[in-house]
């Protein structure tokens, strides 16, 4: 009955059945896996991250004869992917991504390069993002695609541009998926979670600030991250206290999760408030602690705080996670230099050129590699 409901876009009339069928069946991986779709459509951050847990560990534990093995094949990484994503450790959900796309079992065999496609990116591994996209016609245009059937499937190309900071395009992109999914009729609650709050930031970001809060201001109170967002837009306004309740309420709203954590904690960084900042930082490692981003910006204070010597070893950390993530090692160069390290910085801004870089961070590796050279 939640499963039909998902499928006409009745999100919010899915929970009721999604959650008696839990109650039926405690011991069953299978109805908190899917109840999973209306978390992910109401971007429900707890609840989703409650209740992939909770099938993983049945997954692992529970009688599991009922059900046939290329099923299991499939959904048991699918769902471990799912978690690792919850916490932040995108090279563990690619790592099952990879498992389960190699199942022939239910809509994943469509959607499942692209699902992979989304962990590369947020894993900071653009090129090998955009190489799997480039293997989908409907991303050979560059443009976002929100997919109906499966609701935890984000949008790798946002991923991908806002990795390198390129907002208009990613606007752009957002703007065509918004009007996809609006021709569907039955996806506007992920339509208003997956994609009104990243298209309101990159609506700010590209200095669109009024258009931005309205349309933010449009998103669900108990969608995480609409309130995360909320906190960006503000932070981009300039107002900080603003910024600081919205993210409170977003790390209240979610706490097994560590992102508005780290936005907290990237907006205090900006301001030049390291202590406050790494405090944010160090509590978002503790619940994500293979997540490459509180690792980088902790080592990112660090550095502001002349402290580059102890910012080396969290940047190591952060490379187990994400060795592909050009902006990691133009900071890892930046604190091998500053320690006196010339050519073990010299190594890492080798790396880094080779890898993605904004244009920003391009002007900042050229800047170093001539203070090196």
């Amino acid at each position: 009955m939640a499963n039909i409901l998902v499928i006409e876009g009745k999100f919010r009339e899915s929970i009721v059945p999604y959650a008696r069928s839990i109650a039926l069946a405690p011991d069953d991986p299978m109805p908190s896996f899917f109840a999973t779709n209306a978390d992910a459509a109401l971007d429900h951050g707890e609840a989703f991250a409650a209740h992939i847990a909770s099938s993983v560990h049945l997954f692992a534990t529970a009688s599991l004869d009922d059900y046939r093995p290329e099923a299991l094949a499939n959904l048991v990484p699918s769902a471990r992917s799912m978690l690792a994503q919850t916490r932040g450790d995108f090279a563990e959900a690619v790592r099952n991504d990879r498992i389960a796309e190699t199942i022939s079992f239910s809509d994943y065999d469509a959607q499942g390069g692209v699902v992979t496609a989304s962990d590369l990116a947020r894993d900071h591994d653009v090129e090998a993002a955009r190489a799997i996209l480039a293997e989908h016609p409907q991303y050979s245009d560059g443009q976002a695609v929100i997919w109906i059937v499966d609701v935890e499937a984000q949008l790798p190309v946002t991923f991908i541009d806002a990795d390198v900071d390129d907002w208009k395009d990613a606007a752009a992109s957002l703007a065509t998926a918004d009007r996809m999914a609006l021709r569907t009729g039955t996806v506007n609650d992920p339509r208003h979670t997956l994609i009104w709050p990243w298209l309101a930031y990159a609506w700010a970001k590209t200095g669109n600030i009024a258009n931005a809060e309205a349309l933010v201001r449009m998103t669900q109170l108990d969608c995480t991250r609409c309130l995360e967002f909320r906190g960006r837009i503000a932070e981009l306004a300039g107002d900080d206290v603003v910024a600081a309740r919205w993210f409170a309420r977003a790390v209240s709203d979610a706490p097994s999760e560590p992102f508005a954590m780290l936005d907290w904690g990237a907006m205090l960084l900006h301001r030049g408030d390291y202590d406050s900042a790494i405090a944010e930082f160090r509590q978002a490692n503790a619940i994500g602690p293979h997540f490459a981003d509180p690792l980088e910006m902790w080592g990112e204070a660090l550095i502001r705080k002349n402290r580059s010597d102890v910012a080396l070893a969290k940047f190591a950390e952060a490379d187990k996670y994400a060795p592909n993530w050009g902006r990691l090692h133009l900071k890892w160069g930046e604190a091998l230099l500053w320690s006196g390290d010339k050519v073990g910085a010299g190594k890492q801004f080798a790396i880094a050129s080779g890898l993605d870089l904004s244009g920003t961070e391009q002007v900042e590796l050229a800047k170093w590699g001539t203070a090196h050279g």
